[in-house]
């Protein structure tokens, strides 16, 4: 009896630690340098959510380097700051889960009152880590069907506001009946 309960509690402890690596946020990282490519240390980047308009404010190490980690999935507006720089700002930047958004600065000498704005997306190439991974839209959320010729169609699965059995053949062993249940 006591060989299965220290085998029970082995197994959760088990189970337990490798859903801890699971996480649903992403990670926005670069480097801020000038016009010469040297480094700007101790420049103020501001990451706002433009969804929900919470702001992050990081600063630039000693390299130019800066990382801001457990972004919640979607778009940011990226803003960053020093004193004798013009100001840099950016929208569009997409973080996604499990991945490694990287948003390289160039800024400019001048003025604190020039601002410098940019419409461009951060690269979501993970230099990093080898992960790969994919982000589902919640509105088209979909799954390739096996019967399909080279796997290629693809069928809409149900959402939540769907009822359950408008789908019947999303279970396992089940088909579609022409007459319906009550």
């Amino acid at each position: 009896m006591s060989r299965s309960l220290i085998f029970l509690i082995a197994t959760i402890l088990i189970v337990s630690s490798t859903a801890l690596g699971q996480t649903a946020t992403g990670i926005l990282q670069g480097r801020v340098a000038d016009d010469s490519g040297a480094a700007v240390p101790d420049a103020k980047v501001t990451i706002e959510n433009e969804r929900t308009a919470v702001r992050q404010v990081t600063t630039s190490n000693s390299l130019g380097n800066f990382m801001q980690p457990y972004l919640q999935p979607s778009t940011y507006k990226v803003t960053v700051e020093k004193v004798g720089f013009q100001k840099y700002s950016t929208s569009g930047v997409t973080v996604e889960v499990q991945k490694s958004a990287e948003l390289d600065v160039i800024l400019k000498i001048g003025e604190l009152s020039t601002m410098v704005e940019v419409s461009a997306s951060a690269t979501q190439l993970a230099t990093t880590t080898a992960t790969v991974s994919t982000t589902v839209d919640n509105k088209k959320g979909a799954v390739l069907t096996a019967d399909t010729p080279g796997g290629s169609a693809v069928d809409e699965m149900p959402t939540p506001r769907s009822p359950w059995m408008a789908r019947p053949s999303c279970f396992p062993r089940t088909t579609s009946a022409s007459s319906s249940l009550r």
